[in-house]
């Protein structure tokens, strides 16, 4: 699995990195054998509050492109709430996947 990180976010460093691929190992390792690429990208609004937007797109091969997004107060949250929809899309997607299989007859 390749992953990619495009962090925009001001004071940007390796511990903050590093939780990210840690986040990334933790939720994802069931599927880590599906997915062939990770792009995830880091921003922050310039109007008003600061808000973080956490924005992953991963490609599932022959399963096509899952993307999610999540905005949140802080980067930790962004990630983590983006990491959690990621999980559950894709396990939709692979759900799906098995349920259409053609049942061999006997």
């Amino acid at each position: 699995m390749q992953v990619l990180v495009h962090d925009n976010v001001l004071n940007s460093n390796q511990r903050r990195e590093r939780f990210i691929m840690d986040r990334i190992e933790q939720q994802l390792e069931h599927f880590s054998s599906r997915i062939h690429r990770l792009v995830i990208s880091l921003t922050e609004s310039g109007h008003g509050p600061v808000e973080t937007r956490c924005h992953i797109a991963a490609s599932l091969g022959p399963l096509g492109t899952v993307v999610v997004d999540a905005r949140r107060q802080s980067v930790h949250e962004a990630v983590s709430g983006a990491v959690r929809q990621l999980t559950r899309s894709i396990g939709r997607r692979v759900e799906r996947r098995v349920d259409r299989r053609p049942i061999k007859p006997r």
